[in-house]
């Protein structure tokens, strides 16, 4: 099974397309919630992103 992991908007693009390309499974916030989550609170993706890896 591939690593599998949640990155905030922080890391960018390339970190998650270089990650990609190496065969991770990568959800980018941007993926997820409209805007990168902008107007969410941390504390809120951050239990989303716990809750699907």
């Amino acid at each position: 099974m591939p690593p599998e992991s949640f990155l905030d908007r922080n890391l960018g693009r390339r970190v998650a397309e270089g990650l990609r390309a190496r065969g991770w499974i990568v959800h980018r916030i941007g993926d997820v919630f409209p805007d990168d989550a902008q107007d969410i609170a941390d504390e809120d993706w951050i239990a989303h992103s716990l809750d699907q890896l």
